[in-house]
């Protein structure tokens, strides 16, 4: 896991087949794996930098069966023990922070009183709007 996030940010699993990986930061490698043309549901292995609730979502989404992390906040953790995902990970926080480091993750405050997976996935679209907006 060490030697991958060196280089990327999210790397998706097919089996033992890399199918994914990206650099992008936050919750949008995973909305653009989501959003290929030829994408598939499948038990995916997601190895990700960080897991906030927002990220977990997707991953449940992708159909993602396994998640390998350093940090996972316990919002997200909960949800993925909801949803029978494997976790690996190093660190367990209590929330994941926005990267100013002034406050919560945007993405997952949007999410943390939701457990449907496709409503958190339109909440995460929305929220991504509305910062672009703001930014």
């Amino acid at each position: 896991m060490n030697e991958l996030l060196k280089q990327y940010t999210c790397v998706i699993y097919d089996k033992e087949k890399i199918v994914f990986t990206s650099t992008k930061k936050g919750v949008a490698p995973m909305i653009d794996f989501y959003n290929q043309d030829d994408f598939v549901k499948k038990n995916y292995k997601v190895i990700d930098r960080i897991m906030g609730k927002g990220a977990v979502l997707l991953a449940i989404l992708i159909g993602a069966i396994e998640i390998e992390t350093p940090f996972i906040s316990k919002p997200a953790l909960k949800l993925a023990k909801k949803y029978d995902l494997k976790v690996t990970y190093t660190v367990l926080v209590d929330k994941i922070n926005n990267r100013t480091d002034t406050g919560q993750c945007p993405i997952e405050s949007s999410v943390l009183n939701i457990d449907n997976i496709e409503v958190g996935y339109e909440t995460i679209l929305n929220t991504l709007i509305e910062l672009k907006k703001n930014a």
